[in-house]
C-alpha cells in the first residue's frame, strides 16, 4: 500500500492498477492517504490518484466524504495537458466516476453553497454525469424546488456550466 503515497507517479499508477485488480485495500485506508496529504498540505498529485481510486472502485460509501472535499483543488503542474475539473478537483474527478449515485449529494451540497470551487466541481459533476443539457435540465429541476439562498447557489452552477472553460 505504501506504493500508493510513493511520490513518483508511475509507481502510484502501477499501485492503483494493482489495488483495482486485487481490491486488498479498504476505502477507509485509501481516504486516510488522502487524508494524511491534504491535512499537511501536500503532495497533491498522492491526494488525486487516492481519491480517483476511490471513483474507480465505485466506492459509494464514500459519497459524502468526496461531497464533502469537493473544493479541495490540485494545482495542474502538467503543461503540456490543459486542467480538467477531474484533475483541478479530485473529488469531482472520483463522483464523476461514480456516476448517477453522486448527483443527489452534490445537488445537496450545492444548494446555499458559497464557495466558488465546490460550486465549480460540483457543476463539474453534473456535466460528467450527465452531460450538459443534461446537467442544466436537473438544476433547472432543482431550482424549482428551491428557496431563495439555494436558487442563487443553483444559479451560479447554471452560469457555470454554461460559460466556464473547464466545463465545455
Amino acid at each position: 500500500m505504501l506504493d500508493l503515497e510513493s511520490d513518483d507517479p508511475e509507481t502510484r499508477r502501477v499501485a492503483m492498477e494493482r489495488v483495482l485488480r486485487d481490491r486488498d485495500v479498504s476505502h477507509e485506508e485509501i481516504r486516510a492517504i488522502a487524508e494524511k496529504y491534504i491535512a499537511e498540505g501536500r503532495k497533491g498529485g498522492t491526494v488525486r490518484d487516492a481519491l480517483h481510486l476511490l471513483g474507480k472502485l465505485q466506492a459509494r460509501d464514500q459519497i459524502p466524504y468526496l461531497v464533502s472535499r469537493l473544493d479541495y483543488s490540485v494545482f495542474e503542474m502538467d503543461s503540456a495537458r490543459l486542467p480538467a475539473i477531474e484533475t483541478t478537483f479530485p473529488a469531482a474527478g472520483a463522483l464523476i466516476y461514480i456516476g448517477l449515485p453522486a448527483i443527489r449529494p452534490v445537488l445537496e451540497r450545492l444548494r446555499g453553497e458559497t464557495s466558488e470551487g465546490a460550486l465549480l466541481a460540483g457543476a463539474g459533476v453534473l456535466r460528467g454525469v450527465l452531460g450538459k443539457k443534461g446537467a442544466i435540465a436537473r438544476v433547472e429541476a432543482e431550482k424549482q424546488a428551491a428557496g431563495a439562498d439555494a436558487a442563487a447557489s443553483l444559479d451560479r452552477v447554471r452560469e457555470l456550466l454554461e460559460t466556464h472553460y473547464l466545463l465545455r
